[in-house]
This record gives structure tokens, sequence and C-alpha cells, in this order.
């Protein structure tokens, strides 16, 4: 049933025949399922197609009271605030700001909690 090998330290090592014949079926059917999934998925995959759209660059800009204001400007106008009150930068998640150009003024929430107003 087995075969004795000698390896080069004289150390002798018994191999089964019949577990290395086993071991090498399941191998060659473990490939041929991983095969046959993968032609099953290229199948169901359209071919991807290639986008030719470019970005567009925009920009906005509010205008009041004979100001410009760019969102950058206000954004850090509201961050300057934000930090004005000891808070960090770690702490900065999200800012929704609302621009009321008649009071010349930017409301803003962060984190959904902190809420002030800048003017400018």
């Amino acid at each position: 049933m087995g075969k004795k090998l000698e390896n080069k330290d004289t150390e002798v090592v018994e191999v089964k025949t019949e577990e290395v014949a086993e071991k090498k079926v399941t191998k060659k059917r473990t490939t041929k399922k991983a095969e046959e999934s993968t032609e099953k998925v290229a199948e169901k995959k359209p071919a991807a197609k290639r986008s030719t759209k470019k970005a567009v660059k925009t920009t906005f800009v509010v205008q009041a009271s004979g100001k410009e204001f760019s969102t950058d400007e206000l954004i850090a106008k509201v961050k300057e605030a934000w930090f004005a009150e000891g808070n960090k930068e770690a702490d900065l998640k999200e800012i929704a700001v609302y621009v009321k150009p008649e009071e010349a003024a930017v409301y803003y929430v962060i984190n959904n909690v902190a809420t002030g107003k800048v003017d400018f």
C-alpha cells in the first residue's frame, strides 16, 4: 500500500499512494468548478462602456450688497467661527451652509448639532 522513500538525511518517510491519488482528484474537481463559475460570471456581465464625458469645472459665487463671495470663502468663514469656539478639526464631520443675501449673512449647522451665523 505504501512506498518507503529515503531522503538525503537517511530518514525513512512512508507515503500512502492512495491518499495522494485522492488529493489530486479533489484538486481537479475544484479547479473545474472554479473555471465554470468564472465562465458564468463572464457571460452575465455586459461589456463595459467607457465614458467619454469630461469633468466640468463649476464656480458658485454669491453676490450681495455689492460684494462677491465664493462658496470656498464662505465655508472658510464658517470654519473660522467653529475653531474660534474652541472646537478641533478632527471633530468637524459635516457642514450645512444657508446663505441669506438680504441679511448679508451665512447661517450654518455643523455635525447636525452646532448652529451659528457669520456675516459677510
